[in-house]
């Protein structure tokens, strides 16, 4: 959801061919299973369009790819904080 959220935002405000937008998960409990169906729903009644297919697992590569690695909440940040390697803390750290 929130990757669809910032997709729209970001193509609002004329950033769209700036920025890229990805969408992972902390936890592998969800990996490969397509978006809940309430989700879905709730984004096409604010008029957001779902881009994201199946869900993923965060990978090492995702903190070389990506200049931010953003969390939505404290559990997940702590799982980033130990997921990342050292030498890209500067993306994600909260301090």
């Amino acid at each position: 959801m929130a990757q669809s959220v910032a997709m729209k935002l970001a193509a609002e405000a004329g950033l769209a061919h700036r920025l890229h937008f990805d969408s992972t998960g902390t936890h592998a409990s969800h990996r490969g299973e397509r978006p809940d169906r309430r989700a879905a729903l709730a984004l096409s009644h604010r008029g957001y369009e779902l881009v994201k297919t199946r869900s993923r697992r965060i990978e090492l590569a995702d903190f070389e790819n990506f200049d931010h690695v953003l969390a939505m909440d404290a559990v997940n940040l702590a799982a980033i904080h130990r997921l990342a390697p050292p030498a890209h803390s500067s993306k994600y750290d909260s301090s």
